[in-house]
């Protein structure tokens, strides 16, 4: 799988999302952090590329 993010930045006690230490796949706290929504998925989109060897 590729895709897995961080969990630097989050506020959470657990989540079933974390796979060895990172989310498996993008998360979004449009609640609590909605600022933060748009540069992460444009990010992790960039991440995305990368691992998927499209990028530059």
């Amino acid at each position: 799988m590729i895709g897995y993010t961080g969990t630097d930045g989050y506020d959470f006690s657990s989540s079933a999302a974390v796979v060895d230490g990172h989310f498996a796949g993008l998360v979004l706290d449009d609640n609590n952090q909605s600022e933060l929504t748009d540069s992460r998925i444009a990010d992790w989109c960039e991440q995305l590329k990368q691992e998927a060897g499209l990028g530059s």
